[in-house]
């Protein structure tokens, strides 16, 4: 984007040839204009652009000046407005406090190197860690976010906690019963997130002889599968000395799958020999179900784990997308392991090990507890998925209060307090209408965006609202577990009504 800037310039101001006072140029960006404005504000010019800026293909962003004496340049990842340029203009800083100082006047022209020089140890740490805090902040929230200007493709950065905070909340908004949240923001995970939480982070489960796991994940079935929460423990062995080998140390566990989505316990006694024995296993074959319910990485989906030790028939329930254990969809996919080992335990004190241990041991067993997240002990099978509303509650939820939290669970980053599903979530076929009356900034409509995706697959993945409103044409949807019957691929109408064909020329119709 070019701006023109007239001569003479307003205040008299003779197009900037007295090099000797500093002026402020500012250039606002948001997704269909630069808006070019000098000192406190002052808008010289508004030019459309051609493209959003998440349009770019490159990761570099230029800096530079040729003839040009600068005093400081700071990069904001977001469009600022002309009272946030006065601010700057006059104080020398936003007052938000996220600015650089510089000063409005300068009595003698600087080079840029020894300028650089001066401030490069004092602000250069201070300016990465301020660019870091932004792009988080920023970077499922607005489209505008620094990560998308610099490097629009780029990874997401993996959450990275040894002693992750789960924090206990008095009433969900939906069911209005307390829970504990595991995560609540989008967050990212892969085989780096190593993300720990102490074992007493979770209360126990045995007053109520059961719990609920529940969680929206986003992931493709190829790639992102992994062991998603674990309660475990370490094992004393003949020495009595504290082991972590891996699978000897769940207490239950949940996984999100390749071939199967799954619930793991542990019996609550040993075999007759006076062996360990796993407990009842619950797996859901997900691959083996219709293609076009699959977990493909387009949408947030809705799964939910409950142990319930108090049904000697059926102990372990899994929900996908508010269809759960006993509706068609899930039983015929459904494969169960080790129910005669039942019951299972729901936590750690009640595992068959406990058994054979000492007073002092299961103390120090439980005080050592850990909650293994986006893997299973020890570091094994890490899942790599985006997950949000993360919630364990300390009962069994009924199937009419999962159902609630599919269709209800209120988006954690959206304004207007509508639900994941309805937001980001899966669709039902006949919500898979694109919005025939959309246009962008730009007057492109889906049909646009279809026919750009031929030639840029990403030219929707930058548009969070064409996304939204072109689901057929994106193909940025997912089908909602249960909502087909048959192994269909997705479509879209060519022609609403029937149709004549008639020869033309030696080759067309």
């Amino acid at each position: 984007a070019v701006a023109n800037y007239p001569v003479p310039m307003p205040r008299g101001r003779p197009a900037y040839r007295e090099i000797h006072e500093m002026v402020l140029h500012t250039v606002a960006v948001n997704l269909t204009h630069a808006t070019f404005m000098i000192d406190g504000g002052t808008v010289i010019d508004v030019v459309p652009i051609a493209r959003p800026v998440t349009d770019c293909a490159s990761k570099e962003l230029y800096l530079a000046s040729s003839g040009l004496k600068l005093a400081a340049v700071r990069f904001f990842p977001r469009a600022l407005g002309e009272s946030e340029v006065q601010d700057i203009y006059r104080d020398g800083s936003l007052l938000s406090n996220i600015g650089y100082v510089m000063p409005s006047r300068q009595e003698e022209p600087m080079e840029v190197a020894r300028l650089l020089l001066q401030r490069s140890e004092s602000t250069a740490a201070w300016i990465e860690e301020q660019h870091e805090l932004t792009t988080r902040k920023d970077r499922t929230s607005s489209v505008m976010s620094s990560q998308a200007v610099l490097n629009p493709v780029s990874d997401a950065t993996p959450w990275l906690s040894t002693n992750h905070t789960i924090t206990y909340e008095q009433a969900d908004p939906t069911l209005g019963y307390r829970f504990w949240q595991v995560y609540k923001q989008p967050t990212y995970t892969d085989a780096s997130s190593k993300n720990l939480a102490p074992g007493n982070a979770l209360p126990p489960a045995g007053t109520s002889n059961g719990f609920t796991v529940s969680t929206w994940l986003k992931f493709d079935t190829a790639a992102g599968h992994g062991y998603h929460i674990a309660r475990a423990m370490p094992v004393f062995d003949e020495s009595g000395q504290a082991q972590w080998t891996g699978w000897s140390n769940f207490c239950w566990m949940v996984y999100a799958g390749a071939d199967y989505t799954a619930i793991y316990s542990r019996s609550r006694k040993l075999n007759s020999a006076g062996e360990r024995m796993e407990g009842p296993v619950l797996r859901i074959l997900d691959t083996q179900a219709p293609q076009t319910w699959q977990f493909k990485g387009k949408a947030y989906r809705h799964i939910v784990y409950s142990l319930d030790a108090s049904d000697r028939q059926k102990p372990l329930r899994i929900c996908i997308d508010g269809q759960c254990s006993g509706s068609p969809s899930i039983d015929e996919y459904s494969k169960w392991d080790n129910l005669e080992q039942g019951p299972p335990a729901v936590d750690c004190s009640d595992v068959d090990i406990m058994t054979t241990y000492t007073d002092q041991q299961r103390s120090d067993a439980i005080n050592r507890s850990l909650i293994y997240l986006n893997r299973r002990p020890s570091d094994h099978f890490p899942m790599t998925a985006w997950q949000a509303n993360t919630k364990y509650f300390d009962r069994v939820l009924t199937v009419s209060e999962v159902q609630a939290l599919f269709e209800n669970d209120v988006d954690p980053e959206d304004a207007l307090g509508r639900s994941i599903r309805n937001k980001r979530g899966c669709h039902r076929p006949n919500e898979l209408r694109d919005d025939s009356s959309f246009i962008d900034g730009f007057g492109q409509d889906c049909s646009w965006y279809f026919e750009a995706s031929a030639s840029d697959p990403l030219v929707c993945s930058r548009s969070l609202t064409a996304n939204d409103a072109c689901p057929v044409a994106c193909q940025s949807a997912e089908i909602c577990w249960g909502e087909e019957t048959d192994n269909s691929v997705e479509s879209m109408q060519i022609w609403p009504m029937q149709m004549e064909f008639r020869s033309k020329g030696r080759w067309g119709t």
